[in-house]
């Protein structure tokens, strides 16, 4: 209600008188800034109507005429003959509005004295001078400093001198005072540039216009005839007035244009201060009225958020709520509802509990199913070897193989009844007792080579048992069967950070591409037990994935690598554990 009533009402009547105001400050400022526009153009108009008078004097004055189309043998004569013409000098010391005023003349025999100017090659390259000598009217223009060696700008009146039956040219230039230009034109309050037809500036309050675009200070329309123009400047900072004027009895078109600098921001000042009393209006009688009605908003907002914190599953709240009214009530049944629901999450966490606890057991099983799985034929086919070079040859070696599998047996049966992880040093003796035997089966035709890592140290590590020793029995009667000498399994045991890489490589016949994949697919998925009793091939990596995952996660696990011809290289990554897990 008090929104209604008092902060939309208040609200309107303000943004209403603010816009008001505004439009009020700037229609006026605007009517000043053109009254200053048109007093600095009819001040224009006035001083070029009075050159124009003086530049006919001279331009008609028969004796100048004379003088200019002359020949001189002798530059004493020239200086003479000019000398003794007074049209110039005469006005140059009376006109007080007029910085110079110069005759430019191709006259070869004319040099540089009093205002007379030779013509050279570089004055008659400029602009200015071609079109004197192609209009018959005066015009006006801004002269660059540099064609007469000053610097800045010069507005001046240039017309071509009419030397009747004269086979020279005569340029006449009467270029305005900047100090008496600044006088007439500037005030204190505004700022102003000036431009000649489409130029850039050429005269302006600030010296940092000179030279500039006057686009680029003022929106212009060169094609609108009697242009003028009111409002932002291009910079959008300042107040612009702009007008376009034509020179007494001259084709040239002056745009004058007259600036405000200050005037939005008094404008912005004058809007915040009366912004900041109408949000005093405003917000005054809101607070009084959130005075009044703070007592029975607290109680509800406590109530709320106590809600909204059981809502989240917070369930930390207030024993007690002060009153007896129906907030009351409500806060005590919300208790009740708490006490339930924290009796509701202690059952299901029980039952998480339990759940995890069996899904543990299950995965413990199953890890003894696929460990089990190793295949011991191996075993088998060494001992029949063994007894069959023990007849044959009697050797004591036969006996030490024997005792060297005897220990084989003992790990992989002292391996089968556990779950949990072995020191790797235990690992590594057993896959050299294991070769050692592949080494009596097979003679000279293989050899093994181990390496471990400074960083590894293998008596404090631990890996799950029976993790290489399939591996190793892949490499040889796989990897190298079709191998008759120099066949090789070497085993490489690093530690890279937190990770434990055990790389088994052998240099054997290897798998083409679509092997290699088809491999690769077999270990990633789930054998069946009819894929498993038609092929073993791929089996006992795919145990040991699994296995791997089971234990440590996705994190840890198997990689293959192979090319046929060159070999396979079998890379297990696993955590890198100081203690069983």
């Amino acid at each position: 209600m008090h929104v209604v009533g008092i902060v939309i009402p208040v609200t309107i009547i303000s943004v209403v008188v603010l816009a008001y105001i505004y439009s009020t400050l700037l229609h006026y400022n605007e009517s000043l800034l053109e009254s200053d526009n048109r007093r600095v153009s009819a001040t224009l108009y006035e001083i070029t109507a009075q050159i124009y008078t003086a530049s006919s004097k001279v331009a008609y004055d028969k004796d100048t005429w004379n003088a200019l189309s002359s020949a001189y043998e002798r530059e004493s004569t020239m200086r003479e003959a000019l000398g003794e013409l007074s049209a110039i000098s005469d006005y140059a010391a009376d006109a007080s509005l007029v910085d110079f005023v110069e005759i430019y003349t191709d006259n070869p025999d004319i040099h540089d004295y009093l205002e007379y100017r030779r013509a050279d090659s570089d004055i008659r390259k400029t602009d200015w001078y071609r079109s004197a000598l192609t209009q018959q009217s005066p015009f006006w223009a801004g002269i660059p400093g540099s064609d007469r060696g000053e610097d800045g700008w010069n507005i001046c009146l240039i017309r071509r001198i009419p030397m009747q039956n004269s086979a020279w040219n005569a340029v006449l230039v009467i270029g305005l005072d900047d100090s008496f230009l600044k006088t007439r034109l500037s005030s204190k309050e505004y700022g102003m540039a000036l431009s000649i037809d489409r130029k850039n500036v050429v005269f302006a309050s600030d010296p940092a216009f000179l030279g500039a675009a006057m686009s680029d200070l003022v929106p212009l329309d060169y094609g609108t005839p009697y242009y003028r123009y009111t409002g932002r400047s291009a910079s959008q900072r300042s107040m612009a007035a702009v007008s376009q004027l034509q020179p007494y009895r001259s084709k040239s078109v002056f745009y004058v244009a007259s600036f405000n600098d200050v005037i939005y921001p008094q404008i912005q000042r004058i809007l915040f201060g009366l912004f900041l009393i109408f949000a005093l209006a405003i917000i005054a009688p809101t607070l009084i009225s959130r005075v009044f009605s703070l007592l029975f908003t607290r109680r509800v907002a406590r109530l709320r958020s106590s809600m909204h914190t059981v809502s989240e599953g917070n369930y930390d709240i207030a024993p007690a709520f002060e009153g007896g009214d129906e907030l009351s009530e409500i806060y005590r049944d919300l208790l009740h509802v708490v006490a339930r629901v924290q009796d509701a999450d202690r059952k299901v966490y029980a039952a998480q509990l339990q759940e995890k606890e069996l899904e543990r057991d299950q995965q413990a099983m199953r890890f003894q199913m696929l460990a089990s799985q190793i295949n011991p034929h191996f075993l088998y086919n060494t001992l029949e070897s063994i007894r069959m070079k023990a007849l044959a040859e009697g050797s004591r070696s036969t006996a030490d193989a024997i005792k060297t599998l005897g220990k084989i047996m003992r790990y992989v049966l002292n391996s089968s009844v556990t779950a949990g992880e072995v020191p790797l040093s235990e690992s590594i003796a057993f896959a050299r007792e294991y070769m050692s035997i592949m080494k009596f089966r097979f003679g000279e035709r293989i050899g093994f080579h181990l390496e471990v890592g400074q960083e590894v140290d293998s008596d404090r590590v631990y890996v799950m048992p029976l993790l290489m020793q399939p591996v190793i029995e892949n490499a040889v009667l796989h990897g190298l069967d079709e191998v008759e000498e120099g066949g090789s399994v070497d085993l490489a045991i690093t530690r890279e950070e937190d990770r434990l890489e055990i790389v088994i490589r052998d240099n054997g016949c290897g798998m083409d591409e679509k092997t290699l994949q088809s491999l690769r697919e077999r270990i990633s998925r789930d054998v069946s037990d009819e894929e498993a009793r038609q092929t073993r091939h791929g089996l006992a990596l795919h145990n040991i994935a699994e296995r791997i995952r089971i234990r440590y996660g996705d994190a840890a696990g198997i990689r293959v690598d192979s090319k046929a011809g060159t070999g396979t290289t079998v890379t297990l990554t696993l955590p890198y554990l100081v203690e069983p897990q």
